[in-house]
């Protein structure tokens, strides 16, 4: 049976706050060969790593609608993302990363890639090009093992025409690759969400390589494999590096 390869879904998620430092860190110490981040920008323009549009979740905010666009870098550091709901108080001192984390541990760790998305509501609120020249910029250090990913398709034709850094398009649904828009970008990869998958068939776009999230079952994620798909998105890594073993389809060509 194929395996397919694990990437760490916002680093080492189920024993670390998401987007953090210590869960990219856990990762990585685990074996993880990829990782994957969400990048927004403050109100100053410089770029952490968070997922939400809101802060309240993982600052134990409860009920505030600020996002990460709405402070400064300055106000940003001052918050925790300690994820109160599911780590008590245990990492009460974690801190929002910045992106420079993310480059200062792979350059720890120089077998690591690490795909980076850009999310909607940064990209709405500072625009593309912003977006492109701060993360680029972080980047520069290890812009050899990096991807860009994202919902957008108009600013990954942007990326496509600013850098040459590999591009992943992300969907909400399988059936949502089959545009013209996808075959005019030819991203690297092309990820998309498990409840979104067609029932039986190859899962499977020309020129590009597939990548499912959030996959939490080996026995599931060895069935996608056997359909074409040769990444596979998971918040417990080690969990399922343990159950699945070496990947056995082969990773392809990480750039271009």
């Amino acid at each position: 049976m194929v395996v397919p390869h694990l990437i760490a879904h916002r680093g080492h998620t189920a024993v670390c706050p998401e987007n953090t430092r210590a869960a990219i860190a856990s990762a990585l110490d685990a074996g993880a060969a990829f990782v994957e981040v969400d990048v927004q920008l403050s109100k100053d323009l410089e770029p952490f790593l968070f997922h939400d549009r809101t802060i309240g979740r993982i600052c134990g905010r409860t009920g505030s609608q600020a996002s990460i666009g709405d402070l400064t870098a300055a106000e940003v550091r001052e918050l925790r993302a300690a994820e109160p709901e599911r780590f008590g108080l245990r990492f009460q001192h974690e801190p929002v990363a910045h992106l420079c984390d993310l480059v200062d541990l792979l350059l720890r760790r120089r077998d690591a890639f690490a795909f980076v998305e850009l999310k909607r509501i940064s990209l709405e609120r500072h625009g593309t090009r912003a977006v492109l020249r701060r993360v680029l910029e972080a980047l520069e250090p290890v812009r050899a093992r990096c991807a860009l990913i994202s919902f957008s398709i108009p600013a990954l034709l942007e990326a496509r025409r600013a850098c040459d850094l590999p591009l992943g398009a992300v969907f909400d649904t399988f059936a949502e690759t089959r545009t013209e828009l996808l075959a005019a970008l030819r991203p690297e990869f092309v990820f998309t969400d498990v409840f979104g998958l067609p029932f039986s068939g190859p899962l499977t776009v020309p020129g590009a390589q597939v990548a499912v999230y959030e996959v939490a079952d080996p026995g599931l994620a060895r069935v996608l494999a056997a359909r074409g798909v040769r990444f596979v998105e998971t918040f417990d890594y080690a969990e399922m590096a343990g159950a699945l073993g070496p990947a056995s389809v082969p990773a392809g060509v990480l750039a271009r």
